[in-house]
């Protein structure tokens, strides 16, 4: 089958939903054509062609097209400033909250993870801000992590954050002689 040779120019659309014209059938292979997108290919940069296996996704217009199985999504985190939940037990100033917001902005792409593969794959529609409280010991070892707030809910909403406390608790952030304290930090999730 020949493909039409508009289809071929549009092969650089990004699809976040079902393949349009172009990707030929259900697989993972480029080719021209007309179908819907691909379920097998996890590369950005092809299309479908039939008779494939897998979940990912081709899809997108011609060679080229990107659906949202194996493709780009895209998505926004921002990391607000951080809040003092419980001051080191000895009081004082406790940690600079600018120098730990730096750290976690650091590892955005992280909380990225977490809401794309657990979150927008089951709902693509979740969106929210969830505050996640990090108790943190002198060292800059997190010694426990909690949900305090949360705007969303629904399909994906409780897997994507038991991703996010298990990325937490693998964080080690700078030593502080401060001591430990537990911080509030407000991560607004959106899809693009």
């Amino acid at each position: 089958m020949v493909g039409d040779v508009s289809n071929i120019l549009r092969g650089t659309e990004i699809s976040s939903g079902t393949g349009g014209t172009g990707g030929g059938g259900s697989g993972g292979k480029a080719v021209l054509g007309y179908g819907q997108g691909g379920q097998g290919s996890r590369t950005p940069g092809r299309g479908g062609f039939g008779g494939g296996l897998g979940t990912g996704g081709g899809g997108g217009g011609g060679v080229g097209g990107v659906g949202p199985g194996g493709g780009v999504v895209r998505s926004t985190v921002r990391v607000q400033a951080p809040s003092v939940v419980a001051p080191p037990a000895g009081g004082g100033p406790g940690r600079d909250v600018g120098e730990l917001g730096s750290f976690v902005r650091s590892r955005e792409s992280q909380l990225r993870f977490c809401y794309q593969e657990y979150g927008l794959k089951a709902n693509p529609n979740l969106a929210g801000t969830v505050t996640v409280a990090i108790t943190l010991s002198g060292s800059g070892s997190v010694s426990d992590v909690d949900i305090t707030r949360r705007t969303w809910s629904g399909a994906g909403a409780s897997e994507a954050e038991g991703c996010i406390r298990s990325r937490v608790r693998s964080w080690k952030f700078p030593a502080s002689a401060t001591g430990a304290g537990t911080y509030g930090f407000p991560f607004n999730f959106t899809p693009g």
